[in-house]
């Protein structure tokens, strides 16, 4: 089951309306059935991607992690993966163009497109789309500081096609998903940008790919405390603090890692309008790390256009630049 947020009047826009939240996450819990062990323990999802993001104590959150060691590592390398083979995205692009940023984050990875872009004499305007206020703030900020112009589109990544229908864009457009449906299943997101795209659009799309070898390490860096933090605000509006959870994460043979609490004690007045109890866990993420072969037939079925990967056998990250297939 994937959540609607939509389904629920939050219209995929974060809010800083902490009741509002609250209410949101308790109607989540209402409507599921979870999965019960034979202990009687239940599993409850709240792992909708966008939950992540729906206040500004979040997204400062993300903000902390996103500069931390660990989350500067993966960053790293996938942004340096991204310089290795920008030359092969812009020449994909017209003397004119709108990079449409699909769940902006800080911009970082887009705007240095843009920048080689501009460099080769492209005239270029940015468009970061995001769901929370706060983080469009820092991609607008950071577009300034590259000299782009740019104009931000407040709202859901679900929702492209309709939010796009009232933004005047200049030239080409280029959909810049990037890793981002590593947080979604490939085929829906890639199915969804597809559909927002028209004759002349472009789309970059990348993975960070599933390796065994790596998984400790993966593990590891999951389990440091700027991620924990990050985490547990997405549980905090029912009242739940670092003391009442235990943190976890687990990676499956298909590359998918459940981000997820236990819970050792229930916050005093939530069992009265929750379904919970001690023992109960809750998954608040799931990422999705493909193969290169899943990534290769995902793309190939939306789309036309060029491979790219680091140079080994089975490569760590693959990228893919083209156009929507009819």
């Amino acid at each position: 089951m994937r959540f609607n947020i939509k389904e629920h009047e939050m219209h995929g826009i974060a809010t800083n309306d902490r009741q509002a939240h609250r209410q949101l996450l308790l109607q989540l819990l209402r409507d599921q059935k979870p999965l019960v062990s034979p202990l009687n323990e239940k599993t409850w999802r709240l792992d909708e991607p966008r939950l992540l993001y729906m206040n500004d104590a979040q997204a400062e959150s993300y903000i902390v992690l996103y500069n931390s060691k660990s989350g500067k590592e993966p960053v790293g390398k996938g942004l340096l993966f991204l310089q290795h083979n920008a030359g092969t995205i812009i020449k994909y692009m017209s003397e004119t163009v709108s990079i449409i940023d699909l769940g902006s984050k800080d911009g970082s990875k887009s705007l240095y497109v843009a920048s080689e872009a501009m460099s080769q004499g492209r005239s270029v305007s940015y468009y970061p789309l995001d769901m929370n206020a706060r983080i469009l703030e820092a991609a607008l900020s950071n577009a300034q500081r590259h000299n782009i112009g740019a104009k931000a589109i407040h709202g859901d990544i679900y929702c492209i096609a309709d939010l796009l229908k009232g933004v005047n864009t200049e030239g080409q457009r280029i959909f810049f998903l990037g890793g981002r449906a590593s947080k979604y299943h490939l085929l829906p997101m890639m199915r969804r940008v597809h559909d927002a795209m028209s004759y002349g659009d472009t789309i970059y799309v990348s993975a960070h790919t599933y390796h065994a070898r790596d998984l400790d390490k993966t593990l590891k860096q999951y389990n440091e405390e700027p991620n924990r933090a990050f985490f547990l605000k997405a549980i905090e509006p029912l009242g739940f603090k670092k003391d009442d959870v235990e943190f976890g994460v687990r990676c499956d043979e298909f590359g998918e890692f459940k981000i997820y609490f236990d819970l050792s004690r229930i916050p005093e007045g939530l069992e009265a309008v929750a379904p919970l109890n001690e023992g109960d866990r809750i998954i608040v993420s799931k990422l999705f790390r493909p193969c290169a072969n899943e990534f290769r037939s995902s793309a190939s079925r939306f789309f036309n256009g060029e491979f790219f990967s680091t140079h080994d056998h089975n490569p760590e990250f693959i990228g893919f630049v083209g156009s929507r297939k009819a």
